[in-house]
Formats: C-alpha cells, sequence, structure tokens
C-alpha cells in the first residue's frame, strides 16, 4: 500500500482525536467524585481546552516525527526545535511551578517523555494501513509494540512518582492540590492500562 505522510498522519490523529475524548471522560468522571467546583475542574486540568491540547500536541509530536532522519544531530535539532511547542501543550509541564526548586528535574522528565514519544512515533509512520492499528501492525511485532509501551509507561510513571515526591511543585491552590494529584495519577494510571489494552486490540 502506498500512503503519503500526510495520510498516515491523518489516520493517527483520528485515532488520537478518539483516544483524547476517552481520557477528558475518565477525568470529569473521577472528579465528581471528589469536592471540587466542575467549574475550576475544567478550567485546570478536564475542560474541553484540556482535550483540545491533547490533540495539538499529538500533531507536534507526528509533525516531528514525520522529519525523522537517521542522522542523530540532525534529528536531536529537530526536537529541540519543536520542545518549548510540546512543552506548552503539556498537561504535567501546564500544572507545575516554573519557579520551583525541582521544576528543572521535572521538565527534565518531561522532555524525555517527548522525546521518547517522538522516536516512537515516527517509527509507526514508517507503516502504512487503512487506520492507526493497521499501521502498527505493519511496521512493529507484537514484542516490539509491547516492549514501546511498556518503555512509555516507564517514563510517565517515573515523573508522576517525582511529583507526589514533590507535591509542592503542583501549581494549584493547596486547598484542592490533593485532589488535583490524585487526578493526575488516576489520569496516568488510566493512560496506562489503555496503552495495555491497545494491544489486545492492535494484536488480537
Amino acid at each position: 500500500m502506498s500512503q503519503t505522510m500526510q495520510e498516515k498522519i491523518d489516520l493517527y490523529m483520528e485515532y488520537m482525536r478518539t483516544t483524547a475524548k476517552k481520557m477528558m471522560d475518565f477525568l470529569v468522571n473521577f472528579f465528581r467524585t471528589t469536592t471540587i467546583p466542575m467549574d475550576i475542574v475544567f478550567k485546570i486540568i478536564a475542560g474541553p481546552d484540556t482535550e483540545e491540547k491533547l490533540v495539538k500536541q499529538k500533531a507536534v509530536l507526528l509533525e516531528v516525527a514525520s522529519q525523522y532522519t537517521e542522522d542523530e544531530k540532525a534529528f536531536q535539532e529537530i526536537l529541540d526545535k519543536y520542545q518549548d511547542k510540546y512543552l506548552r501543550l503539556d498537561n504535567y509541564h501546564s500544572n507545575i511551578r516554573k519557579r520551583h526548586p525541582k521544576y528543572q528535574e521535572a521538565r527534565a522528565k518531561i522532555v524525555n517523555l517527548y522525546e521518547y514519544r517522538a522516536r516512537a512515533d515516527a517509527r509507526i509512520l514508517q507503516g502504512t494501513g487503512k487506520n492507526y492499528y493497521e499501521m502498527v501492525r505493519s511496521i512493529l511485532s507484537k514484542e516490539e509494540a509491547t516492549d514501546v509501551i511498556e518503555k512509555e509507561i516507564v517514563l510517565v510513571e517515573d515523573l508522576v512518582n517525582f511529583i507526589l515526591k514533590n507535591r509542592s511543585l503542583v501549581n494549584v491552590p493547596g486547598i484542592i492540590r490533593a485532589d488535583v494529584i490524585d487526578a493526575l495519577v488516576a489520569s496516568a494510571n488510566n493512560a496506562t492500562s489503555t496503552l495495555r489494552e491497545e494491544l489486545t486490540v492492535i494484536f488480537p
């Protein structure tokens, strides 16, 4: 099957829009179990703007991934070029204090996750298919896909655990910080479960 890069990006983005909607539905339902007013929830972490940012963030990743080259120095320059754009759309980065003593460490972990995701997406864009699942199957074996997912999960868990150890990093009023941190953890756990469940769809 012959496909243009843009056709493959469009298929991936179609998948991402569905995924982002599911993630936001999960977060909204989670917050309904807390005492935080829903208007604050939508403003801080689980509103329509957040869903849009998730989709735009994936668009940035795919823009980077589509320019992948085996010239490591050249690709690192591309990663560096888009880094700030990615961070502005990142939910973790948006919700941490930039003047916190541990900010640079947290930022480095988010950047590591960004670069890993860009490289993983570059591999997927080498595939072909009528949808995201076919693209993945065409380029990765089940074992390779599992390895890609598990490595991303390790990076996400490392970031979340760092935030848990440095709770004052979270840039929200202290009275709701615990609930917001719980939501970040629940969101990460949900994302982890979703990634693993997707394997059963990709490789039935």
